[in-house]
């Protein structure tokens, strides 16, 4: 009993020797932030942080000793991807050690091998110093949420005395959410045409990327109207724009819609990237209403999300070519009466005339009766009784001369006069014949001319 004793107590005196050469040099690391850990918070693309770190050395002998760190854990997000080794570096801040060398003179990053970071006196006094911890939210790549773990080492240079200490490092990284619109030519500018068939749609490409699934939203405002150079407006509907696409998101127009003055949602979404199109066109039915002419105006979009507030602009150029058209519809064989007897009721030919104009000026519409109303014999019909009545159709505007039958002129002479501002208009033009006694029976026609012009 009295060996085994013995033996127990010299056990333990061996066990507490280790331990007070293991406890010769300790480490002692501690963010001036307060924290336990580096902790970088938030951190865009474009940013950088930085956190500096007090380390203390406490030495109870007197051998020189050094301080080494290195990563032993890399940055890795939450899906497993891992950031750039540069993305944390490092740096001393001279003059805030008593005594012995710091050699990270120079920012540097923290690699997975051994870096040494300081080296005390001779005599192995206890020290203290500043290390700062510089996060590039460049390097990150992705977003997500990043954690690593550092390690720092003190170890005696004459004995095997050393410590080792652990910090934590996250960041929480947004990346940077880059927005791009671009017009289908590569122009800073949307240039539309009144009857370009050949390329009736001009539009735009909205694309983004690198959102940290995160609101976002794209918006469009009218900045300045489209107006020619009498500063005169274009009519808000006769440019109208949707919006197309494959796209992951919401996309708010995707039926045609008049250009607005008011800031419109135009797609929303939490996608991380996504692209779609805005398209824009003229409503030919309307180009009729609006005065000819070069119109320009300003386009704006926003790209916003909780770390960006991007704005696009693109002027629109928009030309409304000039419109002077009428278009004649007549009865089928033209203004032909046939198979007259002197007893027959009267009968009655229906013309349509449509007339379009944007000129924003009065115009004429003029019939030219070039000849009488004969049949193959060359007989002349009594002018008396074949007559003309101009109708002017409904919510149409302009007037008429022949608001009731009257006998039809055998000359040039107008029968139509339009709004002071030359509105399109349609008409119906009446033709009559009445049968009366001892008329030539058969089929009587005549060539009749319509022409528009200015006033």
């Amino acid at each position: 009993m009295r060996r085994i004793l013995i033996t127990i107590v010299s056990l333990l005196a061996v066990l507490f020797f280790t331990r007070s050469v293991s406890a010769s040099v300790s480490l002692c690391i501690n963010p001036i932030s307060g924290s336990n850990s580096l902790r970088f918070g938030r951190l865009l693309a474009s940013e950088e942080n930085n956190i500096e770190v007090r380390i203390r050395i406490t030495s109870t002998d007197d051998k020189q000793y050094q301080v080494y760190q290195r990563m032993i854990e890399p940055l890795t997000n939450e899906r497993g991807q891992m950031a750039l080794a540069e993305t944390i570096k490092s740096y001393s801040l001279m003059g805030s050690n008593s005594s012995g060398a710091l050699y990270l003179d120079t920012m540097d990053r923290i690699s997975s091998a051994q870096q040494l970071i300081y080296s005390s006196s001779t005599t192995g006094s206890s020290d203290s110093f500043t290390v700062v911890y510089v996060a590039d939210g460049s390097k990150l790549g992705s977003s997500g949420n990043y954690f690593g773990k550092l390690a720092f080492t003190v170890r005696s240079t004459g004995s095997s005395s050393q410590e080792i200490a652990y910090l934590n490092v996250f960041v929480d990284s947004f990346g940077e959410v880059k927005a791009s619109i671009e017009e289908a030519n590569g122009r800073d500018y949307i240039q539309l045409e009144s009857g370009d068939e050949l390329n009736k749609e001009k539009y735009l490409k909205v694309s983004f990327s690198g959102n940290p699934v995160a609101p976002i939203r794209v918006y469009q405002e009218v900045d300045v109207f489209p107006q020619n150079e009498l500063f005169d407006e274009i009519n808000g509907d006769t440019v109208q724009y949707f919006s197309s696409g494959e796209a992951r998101g919401d996309l708010e127009k995707q039926v045609p819609t008049d250009i607005d003055r008011k800031k419109i949602l135009i797609y929303s979404s939490k996608e991380a990237e996504d692209s779609f199109f805005v398209n824009f066109f003229i409503d030919e039915t309307k180009v009729d209403e609006q005065k000819a002419g070069n119109y320009k105006g300003k386009i704006q979009y926003t790209v916003e999300s909780e770390s960006i507030a991007k704005e696009f602009s693109f002027d629109i150029q928009v030309e409304i070519k000039p419109v002077f058209n009428m278009e004649v519809t007549l009865p089928p064989g033209g203004i032909n009466f046939e198979k007259i007897l002197p007893m027959s009721p009267p009968k009655v030919n229906e013309v349509e005339v449509s007339v379009r104009s944007n000129l924003g000026k009065p115009y004429v519409l003029v019939q030219d009766v070039v000849s009488p109303l004969t049949n193959a014999k060359g007989e002349v019909f009594d002018g008396k009784n074949f007559t003309i009545k101009v109708e002017l159709q409904e919510k149409q505007k302009g007037k008429v001369v022949y608001d009731d039958f009257q006998p039809v002129p055998v000359e040039a002479s107008p029968i139509f006069f339009s709004d002071s501002k030359g509105s399109s208009s349609k008409i119906k033009v009446y033709y009559r014949l009445r049968p009366f006694e001892n008329m030539a029976a058969g089929g009587y026609s005549t060539n009749i001319v319509y022409s528009l012009g200015e006033i």
